[in-house]
């Protein structure tokens, strides 16, 4: 069983590197922001909350999130790979007191870089596949590759809103890494150096990265 949880500013690739390492290691993927769109789009008195928050460039209540990751690791037998949470330090406390993790890959890098590959980020409203008008374009005529469906911005992808939440990130994220190595929770950090560097390039780094820190081969 391995157990990771990645972490990092807002478009730091957290969720594509998180999908990488579950799909190779063979174990579930959990993306906090997913959980909340999905939770969003029932369109209950929850999801109504969820949605206000953020197409605002806000974070849902953090009683809301712990509980909707929480659910979803338990179901997770075999290991999972957690991305973005915990995010605050109200999640760092619930966190800690209700996880257990091998490590936490902290991705590294810097604000210009995340809004230019923000901005340029367009999903697949059907299946919500995330492709970069930068590195990772679709095929054809900015249609998503498997459903042929027209792709979107998400309103938090526009440099207004990419700028709000690296502000909050600041003012709500330090104390999070503080409570983890307090905790002695094992970081492995990885630096992006740049908005051209291929998602190939910083994930064979990662895989690296994380199997010296670990001491043992998991990746074939």
């Amino acid at each position: 069983m391995v157990r990771i949880v990645v972490l990092g500013k807002p478009g730091a690739g957290k969720s594509t590197h998180a999908k990488i390492l579950a799909k190779k290691l063979k174990i579930k993927y959990i993306e906090a922001g997913d959980l909340l769109r999905k939770e969003a789009k029932k369109g209950t008195k929850i999801g109504k909350l969820i949605k206000e928050k953020i197409d605002k460039g806000e974070y849902a209540p953090d009683w809301i999130t712990n509980k909707l990751v929480l659910k979803e690791a338990k179901k997770a037998k075999k290991g999972f790979v957690l991305s973005g949470y915990p995010r605050d330090e109200e999640q760092a406390e619930f966190f800690v007191k209700n996880f257990k993790v091998d490590l936490i890959l902290d991705i590294d890098v810097d604000d210009e870089v995340i809004v230019k590959r923000l901005s340029s980020r367009r999903v697949c409203p059907k299946c919500g596949r995330i492709y970069n008008l930068l590195f990772e374009k679709p095929k054809k005529d900015m249609l998503c590759d498997v459903c042929k469906v027209k792709l979107i911005r998400r309103e938090d992808d526009r440099p207004r809103i990419i700028r709000k939440r690296l502000k909050i990130y600041y003012q709500v994220f330090p104390p999070v890494m503080k409570i983890l190595r307090k905790n002695e929770f094992r970081i492995v950090k990885v630096k992006v150096r740049n908005v051209k560097e291929s998602v190939e390039e910083i994930e064979e780094r990662i895989e690296r990265r994380i199997e010296r820190f670990l001491g043992r081969r998991i990746f074939s």
